[in-house]
């Protein structure tokens, strides 16, 4: 098989990265394409994430996932990946997305092709 080239893809299969949402504040994470984002509810408040832009550009919101309370089935989301058809691209994409209801707090979500080292997986 040889050597990955230099600045490569990721691995194929993604590390799971889990994104906190603590006191109605979502916690802002970078992560590699491939990888996979479960977002952790630790309110007693549902949410309801929506993706408001891309790169800086607004989109269409589109729900990304939906939390009940903390200490409920379904207070952590499914997992979603993030991944790229083909070679993802050389530069991040940066997602900021949010709550479609107050408390309205917004999030940032870099996806790039290296993680940094000092990127968590629990």
């Amino acid at each position: 098989m040889g050597k990955p080239k230099k600045g490569g893809y990721p691995p194929p299969q993604g590390s799971t990265r889990y994104i906190h949402i603590v006191g109605g504040q979502i916690e802002d994470k970078t992560i590699a394409w491939g990888d996979w984002v479960v977002w952790m509810n630790e309110d007693r408040a549902k949410y309801t994430l929506v993706v408001l832009e891309v790169n800086g550009a607004s989109v269409p919101a589109s729900v990304w996932a939906t939390l009940t309370a903390v200490g409920t089935p379904d207070a952590n989301s499914s997992p979603r990946q993030f991944y790229w058809p083909g070679a993802p691209p050389k530069d991040p994409y940066v997602y900021t997305y949010g709550m479609q209801d107050p408390p309205n707090s917004k999030g940032v979500l870099t996806v790039q092709i290296v993680v940094p080292p000092d990127a968590e997986s629990v």
